[in-house]
């Protein structure tokens, strides 16, 4: 199966999470709107060739506090 639309907008999704998404390789549009994720995210796009920007409204957390959480 290839996972090409993910709509995580308004839960409780974390930094940590994200960075568990560079496993989908075919995803083509993701909303992260309202979260608990960190602006140093957005640099998933990089990882992910045909990942449309991704949608951030609401995200106010500049750097993620997961010491493990390299973007």
């Amino acid at each position: 199966m290839k996972l090409k639309y993910l709509n995580v907008g308004y839960t409780r999704v974390t930094d940590k999470v994200v960075r568990e998404l560079r496993g989908l390789p075919h995803l083509s549009f993701l909303n992260l709107d309202f979260t608990q994720i960190s602006l140093s995210c957005r640099n998933i796009s990089a990882d992910i060739p045909s990942l449309q920007p991704v949608r951030l409204n609401g995200i106010t957390k500049e750097v993620c506090e997961d010491e493990c959480y390299d973007v």
